[in-house]
């Protein structure tokens, strides 16, 4: 069980990682090219996603998990899982918009508290999907 927390804790590292990646590489390219809506925004913020997404692919298999990489057979699942997670991340931040609209007049606000109750769901899908599908490890190595 003490294992298990060590994980989720070098998890939240690496996401953390990963959201200032994103966060950087899509500001960069922004103030870089001078745009910041549109298409190329578009463009521009899957770019910096995907980068994320490859940044944390390593540093969970190499640090979190501590299993070998293996990108014929753990690629394509980490990229679905991701996906998944962007699904959700979406279906709740609209849903939430729409259900606090009377509660929460501030939209700036309201996207907050959406994007918070993203965040733990996705966070959580993930590192069970990563943990138990992705970095899959036999038992006694950890």
């Amino acid at each position: 069980m003490r294992d298990s927390y060590k994980m989720a804790a070098r998890y939240v590292v690496v996401g953390i990682g990963n959201v200032a990646i994103d966060l950087g590489i899509l500001t960069l390219l922004m103030r870089a090219i001078g745009v910041s809506s549109g298409p190329m925004l578009v463009l521009f913020a899957t770019v910096s996603f995907l980068i994320a997404i490859l940044n944390g692919y390593y540093w969970n298999a190499r640090w979190t998990f501590r299993v070998a990489l293996d990108p014929r057979r753990q690629l394509l699942p980490f990229v679905l899982v991701q996906l998944i997670a962007l699904f959700i991340n979406d279906a709740v931040v609209s849903t939430l918009m729409n259900l606090l609209a009377g509660g929460i007049p501030d939209s700036f606000l309201r996207v907050y508290v959406a994007k918070g109750f993203a965040i733990a769901l996705t966070a959580t899908w993930t590192f069970v999907a990563s943990r138990f599908v992705v970095f899959r490890v036999q038992r006694g190595t950890l």
